[in-house]
């Protein structure tokens, strides 16, 4: 197919139908780029399968050829959409993982004996922390971590 039977195909079709599928795609472009709660993915599916329509209401057996093409887009792209609405979603409610909430009531292990009151050195999260014990702590003993202040931690043993 060269670019003169193109454009004669082009020119024969309805212009609506190919305004229509080229503001879905970019709808669709809009939708990877600035996350919209799926409103222009949606409306830009909708886009195409409307413009589809519209384009193929012709008896022009080279049009008609391509509507396998579109229908597998939009098939592709639906997909596409409902897996990003499941993984944001399932990030929405993922547990925090990090910062002072990712550490409070977590266990951890106790790397040096540490009075009661007394700065000491545990391990959580594959890092050395300070902290401070409410209790008596031995070297090895469990302990679980009650608050963050800054960068010291205070613990009580398991």
């Amino acid at each position: 197919m060269d670019f003169n039977s193109i454009m004669e195909i082009l020119s024969h079709s309805q212009s609506n139908g190919i305004g229509l599928i080229f503001l879905g795609l970019i709808l669709l472009s809009v939708e990877l780029h600035i996350p919209g709660h799926m409103i222009s993915g949606i409306a830009g599916l909708i886009a195409i399968v409307a413009g589809s329509n519209v384009l193929f209401q012709t008896t022009d057996p080279v049009l008609l050829h391509f509507r396998i093409y579109i229908f597998a887009f939009t098939v592709v792209a639906a997909v596409l959409l409902v897996i990003m609405l499941v993984l944001a979603l399932k990030a929405k409610t993922a547990k925090v993982q990090g910062g002072r909430e990712g550490l409070l009531n977590t266990s951890g292990e106790a790397k040096s004996d540490m009075p009661k009151g007394v700065k000491g050195k545990i391990y959580i999260h594959g890092e050395l922390w300070n902290a401070i014990a409410d209790t008596d702590i031995k070297m090895g003993d469990a302990v679980m971590v009650k608050n963050v202040d800054g960068l010291t931690l205070t613990v009580t043993k398991q």
